[in-house]
């Protein structure tokens, strides 16, 4: 039976959803059927209550997300049972754009990506009550001209469940599709237990309890939450959650309840402006009422002044004041953390000129962990997200205050701290990386380079240089060795720099001054680069006169590999690819073979993979074997990874390939 409908006006479709926990999307310009999920083979039914849609920001793929709520399965004898949100990622062919919507056209395929369970409570059962897109009011951006509506982000979204014995109890959870986004798209939630406030936490998705005085839970409902503009945190960041600040109301059959949800960071940043450094001396006056997200308060025993905070102290420097000194960094307040530093070194307040070093060298980790993986992501991820961007810049503002207050505890101490000095050449090199990642990709370089910065072994070259040669030389005395930055992109930047005269930071309508270069690029993933980037800023684009004209300086035997990744990158591929070096790049491999299948030269395709060793690409041999129509070859790629971890996805690869190309499905291992 029908347990759930709703409108799906960005696919122009009805979503329609059944007791067997199933659902189909029908088009509601000419009444067919646009996608129906497979039968869900379960021991009891999970029937579907609620939908709800997310648009991603800055996208450049036609994906939206469709999100489906079930119940537990409906039998007495099942106790604990709990509902479950299931996200789904559908893509199109096609997006239209009107004044004042947008279309999605043509679905290409339904993957489920996230699930999360809603009622942690095993002894107990709970129904869903609401999944709704929670509409974001987004601040204009400065310089574009007057709109008569702001702009609205919907990738927040809320989810309410009650529970069954005690129906004024409720979950709610929301999840923020950018955060999710940025954690590499996981499938669970992946909870931490080492949160300093001794709550589960997760960068895309928080979870709290309300509950009412009377009556029975019948929904949860929120108008546009608008997003504080003078909050440095936006959405691509990992702690924007801890930001939001909104209200909501619970909706019982007696009572409503209006619930107000104050982002911890925007509190914190309150304080600070008003009361500056003070508010580290003493938190418990100044933060005594502080809620964190999840309406529970931080501090313990409110009522009494003088308790201590959660989490206690540890080593002279209490879990608070390492939060309020990461929120002073963070959100760029550097005259409070001037204040903080040099009232370290001056007598008067509780922290101690280690405690100091201690936080600060923490930070510098933190800080270098977040680089490297924004770093990792932007190489080695599926896609490049432009929403990324602000976040490296604030990483770039990070480093630089942090900086900054490491010299002034230089000063302080006259520089005779081997700690500080260590921690100014540490902060300041991984400060100039960050600078020239953020420049990359300010100038959309860095969402071009593919592979080839894998290969670049810069790190013991003799060209591989530190900002300055002071900071090498005290560098070097303080420390054994040299630190591993250990990621393509430091080697890649490094490995660029080896242009003799010319400055990494050259204008893209200089690059030609490259071609006077008088040292050598001596691997195949440096030469590729920079002809990559020749042939980016060739007028045309991709004109491969200037990137020849390197080659020929420098004898080169790689243009037309070059050139082939350049356009297979630009929506291109050339029929007849030959040249095996390009099968060590991944990623443009793979996105090679795909471009192939999708413009029907399956015989190029699979003659493309013969190439390959062994029995890698399996997925891409299954989507070529099904699309040539030999599907019992791929069947038996299929059956030879039983036993490998990657069993699930290639199966759900090999059906909806079937799908896909109307082949007859077989059965294979009883599926």
């Amino acid at each position: 039976s029908v347990t759930a409908i709703s409108h799906f006006p960005l696919a122009a479709g009805l979503l329609v959803g059944y007791s067997f926990g199933g659902f189909q999307l029908y088009s509601l310009l000419d009444s067919t059927l646009l996608y129906s999920l497979p039968l869900l083979i379960r021991r009891l039914p999970t029937p579907v209550t609620h939908f709800a849609v997310q648009e991603p920001e800055n996208d450049p793929k036609n994906f939206l997300y469709v999100w489906v709520s079930r119940n537990g399965p409906k039998a007495q004898h099942v106790f604990g049972s709990s509902p479950s949100v299931t996200m789904y990622q559908m893509g199109f062919k096609k997006k239209t754009d009107y004044p004042n919507t947008v279309l999605y056209q043509v679905i290409e395929g339904c993957n489920r990506r996230f699930e999360h369970t809603m009622w942690p409570y095993h002894n107990t059962s709970a129904v869903m009550v609401n999944s709704s897109t929670i509409m974001r009011v987004l601040p204009l951006v400065k310089g574009t001209s007057h709109v008569s509506t702001p702009p609205i982000d919907s990738t927040l979204v809320m989810f309410m469940c009650r529970g069954v014995e005690e129906e004024g109890r409720g979950m709610v959870a929301i999840f923020d599709l950018n955060g999710w986004y940025n954690s590499q798209m996981p499938l669970h939630p992946g909870w931490s237990d080492t949160n300093k406030l001794g709550r589960k936490t997760c960068p895309f998705l928080i979870q709290f309890e309300v509950s009412m005085d009377h009556g029975c839970i019948l929904n949860c409902s929120t108008g546009l939450v608008s997003v504080d503009k003078s909050v440095l945190f936006q959405v691509e960041s990992r702690s924007f959650l801890e930001s939001l600040s909104m209200s909501f109301n619970i909706i019982s059959n007696e009572e409503v309840g209006i619930f107000q949800l104050e982002g911890l960071r925007s509190q914190v940043i309150t304080e600070l402006l008003t009361h500056g450094p003070a508010v580290m001396s003493n938190p418990q006056h100044y933060l005594s009422e502080l809620q964190c997200v999840g309406l529970v308060p931080i501090l313990g025993g409110a009522s009494e002044p003088g308790s201590s905070l959660v989490g206690g102290v540890i080593q002279g420097l209490t879990e608070m004041q390492y939060f309020i000194l990461s929120v002073c960094l963070q959100h760029g307040l550097q005259s409070v953390l001037m204040g903080v530093a040099e009232s370290c070194v001056v007598a008067g307040y509780q922290l101690s000129l280690e405690n100091m070093i201690e936080w600060i060298r923490k930070t510098v980790e933190e800080l270098v962990t977040e680089k490297n993986n924004l770093i990792d992501r932007l190489l080695f991820g599926d896609e490049f997200h432009p929403a990324v961007l602000s976040y490296a810049n604030l990483l770039c503002k990070c480093f630089s205050v942090l900086v900054k207050v490491i010299e002034t505890l230089s000063t302080e101490t006259d520089g005779s701290n081997d700690d500080i000095s260590y921690l100014y050449c540490t902060a300041n090199i991984h400060n100039e990386i960050m600078k020239t990642t953020h420049w990359l990709m300010d100038t959309e370089l860095l969402p071009h380079l593919t592979d080839a910065a894998m290969d670049c072994d810069a790190l013991d070259d003799d060209r591989f240089v530190f900002p300055s040669n002071e900071l090498a030389s005290r560098y070097e005395d303080i420390s054994d060795k040299r630190e591993n930055f250990g990621l393509a992109l430091d080697h890649l930047i490094r490995g660029l720099e080896f242009v003799d005269k010319v400055p990494f930071h050259y204008p893209a309508a200089d690059i030609s001054c490259l071609l006077k270069a008088k040292a050598y690029p001596d691997s195949l993933s440096q030469q590729l680069i920079i002809l990559y980037i020749l042939l980016d800023v060739a007028t045309p684009p991709g004109d491969a006169t200037l990137a020849r004209q390197y080659c020929k300086s420098f004898h080169l035997d790689c243009i037309d590999l070059a050139v082939m990744i350049w356009n297979i990158d630009h929506g291109t591929v050339p029929p007849n690819i030959t040249d095996r070096r390009l099968i060590q790049f991944e990623s443009i491999f793979e996105l090679a073979v795909l471009r192939l299948l999708s413009e029907g030269m399956v015989s190029e395709a699979i003659g493309y993979l013969f190439e390959c060793k062994g029995d890698t690409y399996p997925h891409l041999r299954i989507r070529a074997y099904t699309a040539g129509g030999n599907v019992t070859r791929a069947s038996r790629i299929l059956e030879s990874s039983v036993d490998s971890d990657d069993y699930g996805m290639l199966l759900e690869c090999f059906v909806n390939s079937c799908l896909s190309h109307s082949c007859e499905l077989i059965t294979i291992n009883n599926h």
